[in-house]
This record gives C-alpha cells, structure tokens and sequence, in this order.
C-alpha cells in the first residue's frame, strides 16, 4: 500500500511541497482484503488549490472472499485542471480452496473516473504568488556581477543584515521550490554568492551562533537544489566550527550555547542547528550529522519544549531559569527538526511532538482571527512568522494534512494579500490592517511573500482593502514614499516629518498617485531651501526616467528652516500613476532641498 507520507519523505529535499502543490496527491491503492474481494478503485483525490486536479486513482486489490464493485475516481478540486482517470479496475477476488469463509469470487472494481478542472480561482490565487515575490524583488533587490543581496529597507541600497539575509535566501529557495523556475534559482545562487561577498567565507567571527546556523541552512539547501559545491563546503565549514565552540555537556548536559559569552542556551540556535546538521547529512551522507541532529533536538525537547501544551521556550540561562517566551519562529525550527527526524526514522514520537507544536503555534500565537501574530514591522521580530510558516507548511505537506490545517494558513495568506498596497504590491508584516505607503524595511515585507510561496491557495478570498489610489490633488506628505535614495526622513522644528538631506540624484517614488479624470495643471511643492543648496525637483511618472510632466526650480528660502511654497506648470496627465520626484542639485551645490510635501493643483 502506497502511503502518502512515505511517498513525500521520499522525494529529494523540499521537493515534496513543490509536487505537493501542483500535482494533487494520488489516490493510494486498496490492499486485497481477506472478506472482501476486489475492493473499489479508491477516488482519485481533490487536487491541491496550486495543483493540477486529483490524482489517479489507482487499481483495486484482489480480495479472498466475494468482492464488491470498485467505485469511480472523485472529483479533483481546486486546481488548474482536472485529474487524471481512475485507475484500473480491481482484480477479481477468488476463493481459496476449501474455505468456508464465504462462497463466491470477488467481483472486479471498476476504473476511477477523471477528476474534473478545478476553480479557476485557484490559479488567480497561485498567481499571487509570482506577482508577490517579483514585487518584492523589483522593490527590495540588487545585483552585480552575479553577486546579489536584499536591501535594508526600500530607502537605501545598503544590504539587509546577516539572519535577514539568509532568511530571505530561503525565501528564494522556496519560490524556486514552488515554481522550479531557472529565474529563481539563478536569483538563489547569486543571493548566496552576494552573502559571501559581503560576510566571506569564514563566519566564525560572528559571535551569534544562531546568526551561522540560519545561513548554513540556507547554504546546504542552496546546494541540495543546485549541487554547487562551493554551497556545500559555505555550509560544512561554518556548521562545523560553530558546533566545535558552542556544543556543551557541562551545563543541562548538552545543548549549544547562543553566543559565544556562552550565557543562555536558546531554541533559535538548537533548532535551527539541528536542521542544519539534517541537511548536512542529506548532503554529505555522514551519519555523524544524523547523530547531532538527533541530540540537538532531543535537547531541545528535553530542555524547551512543553510536551503538555506544545510550547517551545526561547531560552535557559545559565542560572537555570527558563525564560517561556514563545515565539513563532522557535516553533517553526522544532516543528521543522522534528518533521525531518520523523521522516527519516518513522519514529512517530516526532511527528506527535511537531503537531503538538503545530497546534500550539495555531491556538497560542495567533489573534481572535486566526491570524498569527508577531506583526513587527521591522527589525528581528519581523522575520519570526515568516520562518514559523516556512517550517509548518512543510510539516502540513509531507504528512498530509492539509485538510487539518490549509483553512488556516490559507486564511492567514489571503489576509496577507488583500492588505498589499496599490501601486507596487507590497504588502507589510501586519496583516490586521492595510499597507501604508512609508518606507518599509525589507525584512517586514517579506512575511506575506514567504507565505504565499509555501501554502497553496485557495480558500475564501478577502477583498482587496488597499486598492484605492493616493489622491495627488491632497498634500502628499514627502515622507510617505514607498521608495527614497539618497535623502533621510527628518523630524521638522515644530511638528512633522520631511524628506531631508536630499543630493542630487536623490528620488523618492510615491505609489499610485492619482492625477485625476481632468487633468492638473500644475504641481505645488513646500520646501526650504538654504542658500548653498538649490536646484530643480523633475516630477516624471512611472520610473526615474519616465515622462518629464514637470521641473520645479529649488532656489533659496534663506535657510534650512524656512519654508516656502512653489509651483511650476504640469504637463496634461490624467489618471494614477507612480510619481517619482528626481532631484537635480545646480552646479556648484551639494543638496538640493528639503521637501514637506508636493500636491497637484
């Protein structure tokens, strides 16, 4: 008999959420039964909402006693296309000789019918999440000579920092896994090679192990889908010396120290490492790592995690008091270890210990909505939910249970995208509320992306609460940008915030302003100007280099904090579209302005 959960534990690394997602699982076939003769050729299940339609269902057994017709294939739901026909029909069953278990042969199952297409919405949906992930890479992505790297945030083109960076590796990872695209599997290749441009090759100067453990993640699976060696030895290496300094039996008898002032043993380092060593053992076939992958969670659970309720704490001290902070992401690399473990030795004491964290992670970390919680909008916190999703979902595929779990991570997904903001499709880390237009730190915004390339669509859709667009003829405030280079967002003497410090060659795009049915003709800017600055403000749409509609000369105010306002004539534009406001600095000038605000009139 063909099970599920073995087939999908069969398949190469992270594969399985990939065929899981756009195949629809095939039906299994019915053993041959003792009393019952040819069974039924089982359905042919509902496909994924990302796949293809149900499955195939396949040939019924051959029974010992008198057997009842097999019946047809179900229906395939929710995918792009129907599912494939049923499978042959059943084998007759036969009697044995001299049984008086019953009289009769079995009768022959019949073939499975075809799964029929599925919603069509499913594949709206699916699309979600192409348009998501290359968002966020037109806003939040940079690459040189093949070396590439996520930035900071959507105002400046400084790299994220290091676990930010490796979690958006993996990121990249699960697209590819999603859509086995060569675009994003040549954006993770240069991702890793940016990463190792920026940090070398040696991370043992970091002092957070964890910090090393998130990247050698990110590395072994790198090199798992790509059989780049160079991936594999990023990954040995630091793995292997991060564990020769943090590995200690002395205290709690084990367990890896999160810094290297060796003061708290953490579950955002024994979690993530013992993942790490998994996919070092896939990798390499060493079964040293099996064994430390093994301990490293046995710590974990030994030391961590609450088998009554499913909690997983964030830290021992070396006092020996447990901090019982939970946090989504401490569930999701337990959920994650545990998952792999139960994989490879079908002990089915991991697979308990990750539902039970799985549960928890459902009834305890998430609002009266269902939605999960830790909504930070930057920095560490930012990340938690999105490793949490990353590490159930592939505990839900592997395992089957979809049914369980897919109405509430698909809930979560499509809150996530009704709230993305108008204009470029972003969307923040907080999904009660709809996307503002600000600067957005890269890690924030990377939360719905990670989801929607994990869990397969479908369920019901929420509408899209932040399509409207920004209305030009109000102030558009200089700060809200979506996107700024070479310019800060200042506090005013006074009250208020602006857009300071602009050199020339600054720009900031504003999303999806509306110019309006009848067409403005002219645009107004507030802004002071000090007497060593000056220039002009191009207002162009749709790109820094798009249709020139207007010039607003910049000339002195007198200082920087005197402000004035000044309008130049607008080319004829009507409708809504992304303005971006390129700053010139007049020759001889540093800067060119500080801007309050700009509207069209």
């Amino acid at each position: 008999m063909t099970d599920h959960r073995h087939f999908q534990r069969e398949l190469s690394g992270w594969a399985a959420v990939a065929v899981f997602a756009t195949l629809g699982m095939a039906a299994c076939s019915t053993e041959s039964g003792r009393l019952s003769g040819g069974r039924a050729g089982s359905p042919g299940s509902a496909g994924s909402a990302a796949g293809s339609g149900g499955g195939a269902g396949t040939s019924g057994g051959g029974g010992s006693i008198q057997g009842d017709a097999g019946t047809t294939g179900g229906t395939g739901t929710a995918g792009q296309t129907g599912g494939a026909a049923g499978g042959p029909a059943g084998a007759a069953g036969s009697r044995p000789d001299a049984s008086a278990d019953g009289p009769g042969d079995g009768g022959a199952g019949t073939s499975g019918a075809a799964g029929t297409s599925g919603a069509a919405a499913a594949a709206a949906v699916n699309t979600a999440a192409d348009l998501a992930y290359d968002a966020y890479t037109k806003v939040f992505y940079t690459v040189t000579n093949g070396k590439g790297f996520y930035l900071n945030n959507s105002g400046d083109a400084k790299a994220d920092g290091w676990w930010g960076q490796a979690e958006l590796i993996e990121m990249a990872i699960d697209a590819y896994e999603r859509k086995q695209s060569d675009a994003y599997k040549t954006l993770m290749t240069e991702l890793v090679y940016g990463f190792v441009a920026k940090h070398g090759t040696d991370w043992s100067y970091n002092e957070f192990n964890d910090d090393i453990a998130w990247m050698v993640i990110a590395s072994a699976r790198a090199h798992l889908l790509t059989k780049n060696a160079d991936f594999l030895s990023y990954a040995k290496a630091n793995w292997d010396k991060m564990y020769a300094r943090a590995w200690d039996t002395t205290f709690t008898g084990g367990g890896l120290w999160w810094k290297t002032d060796n003061q708290s043993k953490n579950a955002c380092i024994n979690g993530p490492a013992a993942i790490g060593a998994f996919l070092l053992y896939k990798a390499t076939g060493d079964g040293a790592y099996l064994t430390k992958a093994t301990a490293l969670h046995a710590w974990n659970r030994a030391q961590l995690f609450d088998p009554a309720t499913g909690a997983v704490y964030d830290n021992i001290a070396r006092s020996g008091t447990v901090t019982k902070w939970t946090f989504t992401y401490n569930s999701g690399t337990f959920i994650g270890a545990a998952n792999y473990l139960h994989a490879e030795t079908g002990n089915a004491s991991y697979f308990d210990d990750a539902k039970k964290a799985t549960d928890f992670l459902k009834k305890s970390l998430c609002d009266a909505d269902g939605l999960m919680k830790e909504n930070a909008i930057s920095g560490d916190g930012a990340s938690f939910k999105a490793i949490g999703f990353r590490w159930l979902a592939k505990f839900v595929a592997d395992n089957g249970l979809g049914a369980t779990y897919y109405p509430w991570l698909q809930h979560n997904a499509n809150r996530a995208w009704a709230n993305r903001r108008a204009g470029d499709d972003i969307s923040w880390n907080d999904w009660t509320r709809p996307t503002p237009h600000m600067i957005l730190d890269g890690i924030g915004a990377s939360a719905t992306v990670q989801i929607l390339q994990v869990v397969p669509p479908g369920g019901p859709a929420f509408a899209w609460t932040n399509s409207a667009a920004q209305n030009g003829r109000a102030n558009v405030e200089a700060e809200s940008c979506d996107e700024k280079r070479v310019a800060s967002i200042e506090d005013i003497a006074g009250g208020g915030k602006q857009l300071g410090g602009v050199a020339n060659d600054a720009w900031a795009r504003y999303g999806n302003v509306e110019f309006g049915a009848t067409a403005p003709t002219a645009v107004q800017v507030r802004a002071s100007v000090d007497a060593s600055a000056g220039g002009n403000i191009e207002v162009r749409t749709g790109s820094r280099t798009g249709p020139l509609v207007a010039t607003v000369a910049m000339t002195s105010t007198g200082n920087w904090t005197t402000y004035a306002e000044t309008s130049a004539p607008l080319t004829a534009t009507t409708g809504a579209h992304d303005v971006f406001l390129v700053f010139k600095a007049g020759a001889g000038k540093a800067f060119v302005c500080n801007l309050d605000w700009f509207k069209l009139k």
